[in-house]
């Protein structure tokens, strides 16, 4: 089960929003982790060449 804590505006221009705290727990053993991301960075200058399959499928 994964539970979204905290969601926050990191681009009102683009209305793009981020999970900033969530929580993964398993629900076989009772074990959970968290994950608290305090500093956000977005990249725009990453080249659209890096999502194609061919690049992904690399070596």
């Amino acid at each position: 089960e994964m539970i979204v804590h905290e969601v926050k505006l990191l681009d009102e221009k683009k209305k793009r929003y981020r999970p900033t705290h969530m929580e993964m727990v398993n629900k076989q053993n009772g074990r959970r982790s968290v994950m608290k991301m305090d500093k956000i960075r977005l990249r725009t200058d990453i080249p659209d060449d890096y999502f194609t399959t061919r690049y992904l499928e690399r070596n």
